[in-house]
């Protein structure tokens, strides 16, 4: 496989890196909001149950009043911190969408924004049901990891069908992200209807390079997380890990796209 010339390849990393970089600060940001509501109605249920115990001995309307106050204080937190999170999906979105179509765009194009304000219209379209799925097939992953986790390190336990339940998940999610990428690939020349009929068509053809898709995975991952155990604090570290992982991911990108493309041409 031929190497990509490194100045294309450091435009893709470059958007990704700041795209990763504001996803990561804004998420931050929400979840210290989040983090200061949710302490807010924990530090309101000491009183709520102490006014929930005087209402069974003594129902004054004092105490009932406080309570229905309190109450609603708790709602109108609750609704903030789910109109937050509401936010920081919708903003996650929006970055990816824009930073991705660029990329992919730049990769099926010779590096040059090629009728991008339509390649952005069919990108989104896809993209919405698309994500939404992968919102909720990581919701079961990590329900599942945690107790998983806790019973290997804490109760010496090996739970097999939820190790292979995860594996599993986690094989199927990626599987997704692959079968995204080829999407994304036949919307550059063809439009949205076209393009998943060409998708139902073709997409079991060529098994090969979702192969070679998680090996590229497993090794900018290995290498990666080797980076980080030198010095799992140092942000220089950091940065260089994220930056090695999307230059290697990056490499895979620009295969996949030039190799689905001579097929089709």
């Amino acid at each position: 496989m031929k190497l990509p010339n490194l100045k294309n390849l450091s435009i893709l990393v470059l958007v990704d890196f700041i795209s990763v970089t504001l996803v990561y600060l804004i998420t931050k940001y929400f979840l210290r909001l989040i983090k200061g509501y949710y302490e807010k109605i924990q530090s309101l249920t000491p009183t709520i149950n102490y006014l929930g115990l005087n209402l069974q001995q003594n129902a004054s309307l004092l105490n009932i009043n406080e309570l229905g106050d309190n109450l609603d204080l708790i709602g109108t937190l609750s609704n903030k911190i789910l109109i937050l999170l509401f936010l920081l999906a919708l903003i996650s979105f929006l970055i990816y969408n824009i930073s991705q179509s660029i990329n992919w765009n730049l990769i099926l194009n010779e590096f040059k924004l090629k009728n991008y304000k339509n390649y952005l219209k069919r990108f989104t379209l896809i993209n919405i049901p698309l994500f939404l799925i992968s919102i909720y097939l990581l919701f079961k992953i990590i329900t599942r990891l945690r107790p998983f986790i806790l019973d290997f390190w804490f109760g010496n336990y090996f739970d097999k069908n939820g190790f292979l339940i995860i594996f599993l998940s986690c094989l199927v999610l990626l599987y997704i992200v692959y079968l995204v990428f080829l999407i994304y690939i036949y919307l550059n020349k063809h439009d949205l209807m076209s393009s998943l009929n060409i998708f139902k068509r073709e997409f079991y053809k060529k098994p090969i390079n979702f192969f070679i898709f998680l090996i590229f995975l497993f090794i900018s991952s290995v290498i990666s997380i080797f980076i980080l155990r030198i010095n799992p604090s140092s942000i220089i570290l950091s940065l260089f890990s994220l930056l090695i992982f999307l230059s290697i991911f990056n490499v895979f990108r620009i295969y996949l796209g030039k190799k689905v493309d001579q097929y089709f041409n």
